[in-house]
């Protein structure tokens, strides 16, 4: 067996939690800013003021078994090493492997001849995962906080199944229409704007507003500007605008080759982003929306979603979307779909 740094996993699990319950807390805050108040629907214990914390992690395993519970006074962490299956009264295992896996545990009791341990909230989680979930904790804290809206939404399993139901159904009907080259934008615009559901899994966006008219109060446009969506993205705490084109081209250009970049109709894409953006750089356009949306919006970000990424360009596509602005994001169909897929499969394993 190789040696076991110590005191990096003590350490870096430590951090892991302390920034998984800072992410919750400031999430919780951000929502409630924006009139979400999540504070009695969100899973315990991180409806609480205070949570203690008990890490086990094997040392054969290479995984942790993270409980949180109702603390009392201050933030309480305890890590502890253990031999075999991490969790301290096993009910399964997740064993040893290369490839990630995790399991949530909610409101149970594990118990055996000798002990008995309640279970508020708990996640099982092998060394793979661990290492994806370090590098995006914000993105967890989206989950938990997700989770517990769609448990409390949905409450009854017959509830659950008709929901998951209709997941499913959502997305055949997305993989049909983007996979079509000749869908026209209206007709993708009109189905996102039906199932807000798919924006609000795939992207973290919430509180939507379709079509706000940004009208042309300082007479500096040609006309009035019309983007396809305004939200709250919740990855960056702050309003987005956001804007769909064509899906099924590939948005790239020269692959493997010299030059290769995005194709013009994504610069396009941006252009029209920015006059967005730079809209509500005026106080008389933010005073504007504030009145008659209700949106208190400054420095927005923006998020295009057209066109497609196959696999064997995924690599160039990151590197050159390293180039953009900070502000600009590009969302590939295909990407927004097996983002969405990826939570239908997810939910699908909280019916019980």
């Amino acid at each position: 067996m190789r040696q076991i740094n110590y005191r990096y996993v003590d350490a870096i699990a430590n951090y892991f939690v302390e920034e998984l319950l800072k992410e919750i807390k400031d999430l919780k805050i951000t929502l409630n800013k924006i009139g979400m108040d999540v504070q009695k629907i969100i899973p315990k214990p991180f409806n609480t003021q205070y949570i203690n914390t008990d890490i086990y992690y094997s040392i054969n395993n290479q995984s942790y078994f993270i409980n949180f519970s109702l603390g009392k006074g201050e933030n309480k962490i305890k890590f502890q090493y253990v031999t075999g299956e991490p969790m301290p009264i096993p009910i399964f295992g997740i064993g040893v492997s290369s490839e990630p896996r995790e399991s949530t545990l909610i409101n149970l009791t594990l118990q055996n001849e000798y002990n008995e341990i309640s279970i508020d909230y708990s996640i099982l989680i092998n060394q793979a995962a661990f290492k994806n979930r370090i590098s995006n904790i914000k993105e967890l804290a989206i989950e938990i906080v997700r989770n517990g809206i769609d448990n409390n939404k949905y409450k009854e399993k017959s509830e659950k199944v008709e929901y998951y139901g209709s997941l499913v159904k959502i997305a055949n009907e997305m993989k049909r229409l983007i996979s079509n080259e000749s869908t026209p934008e209206l007709n993708i615009d009109k189905f996102l704007e039906n199932n807000p559901i798919i924006l609000e899994k795939a992207l973290n966006l919430i509180k939507f507003k379709h079509q706000v008219q940004l009208k042309n109060v300082l007479g500096k446009y040609e006309h009035d500007l019309k983007p396809d969506l305004i939200a709250f993205d919740l990855n960056e705490k702050n309003w987005t605008i956001v804007d769909y084109k064509k899906a099924k081209r590939t948005i790239m250009k020269n692959v493997g080759k010299v030059r290769t970049g995005l194709k013009s109709e994504v610069h396009d894409l941006r252009y029209q982003l920015r006059d967005y953006i730079e809209y509500f750089e005026e106080k008389e356009h933010r005073d504007y929306v504030l009145k008659n949306y209700q949106i208190e919006l400054k420095h927005p970000y923006g998020i295009g979603i057209i066109g497609n990424v196959s696999d064997i360009e995924r690599d160039e596509y990151n590197r050159v979307m390293k180039d953009e602005p900070k502000w600009f994001k590009v969302t590939p169909y295909n990407y927004l779909y097996d983002n969405f897929y990826r939570y239908v499969v997810e939910y699908s394993k909280q019916i019980k």
